[in-house]
């Protein structure tokens, strides 16, 4: 058996759900990628401008050695969101891959595994490094170049037996590796374009190419300060990320009773009531998403979103939790807590 399939081997028993091997090599992206932050569209992500440079050339990771990639998928589909509760607008909407633990910790620790099972394997000194969205690597050109999917029109790495619902990561090392046929699992999205029509506050300048700053999943998470008032009313009930594009998605429609096996979901982040998170404090915050990936973006983001999603809900009861937040020390929550009394 080839050294290549036996790491595949090794990293289906750690538990990930599809494996693939990528030679690192200049993004095909290289000029689409420049052009998409000239034109801002990366809004507030300055981490993604700050070593673009490695991101268009991953072989300068590890000082320029690294040459190949072991790409890994996470299903994390969960349960569908009951719809009588997904169009309910006294619920808070919850990005699904934030049902679960922070995907960092649980993914760098499968990683972490699997590379002291493939130093055990190859028995000699390799250089590598760990990446898990947190890195300067261009994880879904990476992950196609290693078969693991197709780039979708909604921007996502779509595989054509698990849709898109799989967290990616990566073990960029400095061991030659027989790269995975490119075409392995290479669909299209013919001339479908749900996600284009369907996008709540129509992100997509064009298929395959989203600005981030009208995108619902950024706003959220990714955007300090205030959020553009002609956006506000586009995003519903979305506290935390969004699933619009992905949920529209046939692929995703195929794959339906595929769900995430090595992931315990909270069952309490699902469409949980506006009228009990409005009164969760700091410490609160702090307390429930301690493991959570929701603690990133800290409780006055998440007060923020709250508060947007209850002025769409415009429900007379939560006059006095508005009026409370409208006179916070924090201009940002006191300005959008006005917003949302005056749309009782």
């Amino acid at each position: 058996m080839k050294l290549e399939q036996k790491i595949k081997n090794l990293a289906y028993e750690v538990g990930f759900d599809l494996v693939g091997i990528a030679n690192l090599k200049t993004s095909q992206y290289k000029a689409k990628v420049k052009n998409w932050v000239k034109n801002e569209f990366h809004g507030q992500m300055h981490w993604f401008k700050e070593n673009l440079d490695r991101r268009l050339e991953p072989r300068k990771n590890l000082f320029g050695r690294a040459v190949s990639a072991i790409t890994v998928g996470l299903l994390y589909r969960p349960v569908d969101i009951p719809p009588e509760l997904a169009n309910d607008p006294s619920r808070g909407l919850i990005a699904r891959y934030a049902w679960y633990d922070d995907y960092h910790k649980i993914m760098t620790k499968m990683l972490k595994e699997l590379a002291q099972k493939v130093d055990q394997l190859i028995n000699k000194k390799w250089q590598y490094h760990i990446y898990i969205d947190t890195g300067p690597v261009l994880e879904r050109e990476v992950g196609s170049h290693g078969g693991l999917g197709f780039f979708g029109k909604n921007t996502t790495l779509i595989n054509t037996t698990l849709g898109s619902y799989f967290f990616l990561g990566e073990i960029i090392c400095d061991i030659k590796l027989s790269p995975d046929p490119v075409n392995n699992n290479q669909g299209t999205c013919g001339k479908c374009r749900r996600c284009q029509d369907k996008c709540p506050t129509q992100a997509f300048v064009e298929p395959y190419q989203l600005d981030a700053r009208r995108c619902i999943s950024y706003l959220t998470i990714e955007h300090s300060g205030e959020i553009p008032i002609p956006l506000r009313k586009l995003m519903k009930n979305w506290i935390y990320g969004c699933d619009v594009c992905q949920e529209v998605c046939p692929w995703n429609k195929r794959a339906k009773n595929l769900f995430a096996k090595q992931l315990k979901i909270h069952k309490d982040l699902i469409a949980p009531p506006l009228a009990e998170l409005i009164l969760m404090t700091e410490d609160d915050f702090n307390v429930r998403f301690a493991r959570s990936p929701i603690k990133r973006i800290g409780w006055s983001k998440w007060m923020r979103n709250i508060l947007i999603a209850c002025g769409n809900w415009a429900d007379r009861t939560l006059v006095k939790q508005l009026n409370y937040y409208a006179r916070h020390q924090d201009k940002v929550i006191a300005k959008t807590a006005l917003w949302a009394r005056k749309n009782l």
